[in-house]
């Protein structure tokens, strides 16, 4: 019995039995693939249910401290304006004479921002006015730009500028 006899007789069964495994090949690289992409998406989706824990924690926290800097927003509020707060530093500090420009400019998004400049000050008195802003003050407030600059004409005195922005 050559091939040809062969392929008369069986040709049905030959392409009945090569259909079922080209379909069983098919079937088998698509669940593969498809297992292989669940396998990639359940990895996605742990690794954003670890994020999503992590932002919770943060937005608990963003709680807490929103909380605290209303208190502090609200006794800036009732003391007067934030103009009002620096004269009363500058004074307190001794450097309202060298106070050349105190203006309150906008922020974004309505936040409070305060443009300070002093001409002619010691280092000290810089670092007192920093310690002031940053850690005396029962306020919310960050330093939002700093810049200091030392005089050309007597080189212990200092140019300084600062923007101060309520949180």
């Amino acid at each position: 019995m050559d091939f040809e006899e062969f392929w008369e007789q069986n040709k049905v069964n030959i392409i009945y039995f090569s259909s079922i495994i080209v379909f069983v090949l098919i079937l088998s690289i698509l669940f593969f693939r498809y297992n292989s992409k669940t396998n990639y998406y359940q990895k996605k989706v742990k690794y954003k249910e670890s994020r999503l824990i992590k932002f919770k924690q943060y937005a608990k926290e963003y709680q807490k401290l929103k909380k605290t800097t209303g208190v502090k927003d609200e006794k800036l509020r009732l003391k007067g304006t934030l103009l009002s707060y620096f004269g009363n530093v500058t004074k307190k500090l001794g450097l309202d004479q060298k106070v050349t420009n105190m203006k309150p400019l906008r922020g974004e998004k309505g936040k409070k921002i305060i443009e300070i400049k002093l001409e002619k000050i010691m280092l000290e008195d810089a670092t007192k006015l920093l310690f002031d802003v940053e850690k005396k003050s029962n306020l919310a407030l960050r330093i939002k730009r700093f810049q200091i600059r030392k005089r050309v004409d007597h080189p212990k005195l200092l140019d300084m500028s600062l923007q101060v922005e309520v949180l």
